[in-house]
């Protein structure tokens, strides 16, 4: 069978965002422990059995990984520590991330004071921009929690529209090749994300096997650093990533809002400070069932101007 026909069963998000990362790390992480780690019956396959049953076993962690995917989103963006910061085991963490992450955030706002023309307050826009939210106080205890967030915020800081319940109703409007840059750039955050959790979930194992199977030379247990390196590395392609995925989100808001108020009756705005009300109309709306005022609903049959 060909890529090309498994592609038709599974999508690529699943096959690259979920799979791949699972077998990888499964088949290394198999060759890497002792026999006593793993089950007799796996010992006396032969080779060419092992990596279908490796490739059977990671396509299932691959679908537990996609039902986990938004809760392990969460994880790498600092809610845990965000939602928990007042409990003694978290203050401390969460203490330190937070103040690195409104260091940053203050020294690039600085920045944003000096003349315009500096190169140094162009770079400090594109990485406000970028890589944190608007607003110091949205700020979360992780580089990749920021970098996401900055793109949630967009919409709201940018056109008054809270982006969650708005996100939805705009995507419905996308045609296959938008949704297919959407979903490519999904699956580059969903790869390097999987990748961190199985390398560490990887090097949890790898530890229990040298305890319980092998001798306890210093160098074997110096060799856990290796994939907690690599999973480093992968968080940090995973914020670049996040960041490229938010570009693809903002220039969405930015061109489909005017489509979205059109398909919901609502009167274009001719302007910042209209739009501003319009789309606070728009938003309760939509999360608590207000209707619209009349005012603001378009007077065209059809919600078209």
């Amino acid at each position: 069978m060909a890529l090309s026909d498994i592609a038709g069963v599974f999508s690529r998000y699943l096959i690259v965002g979920f799979f791949l990362p699972a077998f990888f790390v499964i088949v290394a992480a198999s060759l890497l422990v002792t026999d006593g780690l793993l089950p007799r019956e796996y010992r006396e396959l032969g080779d060419g059995t092992k990596i279908v049953v490796l490739g059977g076993a990671g396509l299932l962690i691959a679908l537990l990984l996609s039902g986990l995917h938004l809760s392990l989103l969460r994880v790498l963006e600092g809610y845990p520590l965000d939602r928990r910061q007042q409990r003694w085991y978290v203050r401390w963490p969460y203490a330190l991330a937070i103040r690195r992450a409104r260091k940053q955030f203050a020294a690039l706002a600085s920045d944003m004071q000096l003349p315009r023309g500096d190169p140094r307050r162009r770079r400090a826009a594109q990485r406000l921009a970028r890589y944190y939210p608007p607003r110091r106080w949205d700020l979360l205890p992780t580089r990749f929690g920021n970098a996401v967030r900055s793109f949630e915020r967009h919409p709201r800081s940018r056109w008054g529209l809270d982006g969650v319940v708005i996100w939805p109703r705009i995507e419905l409007l996308l045609n296959e090749q938008q949704k297919e840059t959407h979903t490519g750039a999904q699956t580059d955050v969903a790869f390097f994300v999987n990748f961190v959790v199985l390398l560490l979930a990887a090097d949890v194992a790898l530890a229990v096997d040298l305890v319980l199977n092998t001798s306890r030379e210093a160098y074997k247990f110096a060799l856990l650093l290796v994939p907690v390196g690599l999973a480093w590395a992968l968080y940090r392609a995973a914020v670049e990533a996040a960041v490229r995925w938010g570009q693809v989100v903002r220039a969405t808001f930015d061109l489909y809002r005017l489509p979205l108020y059109r398909g919901l009756g609502v009167k274009v705005p001719t302007g910042p400070a209209e739009e501003q009300v319009i789309a606070e109309f728009v938003n309760r709306c939509l999360w608590y069932g207000e209707p619209i005022p009349e005012a603001a609903r378009s007077s065209s049959e059809g919600g078209k101007e």
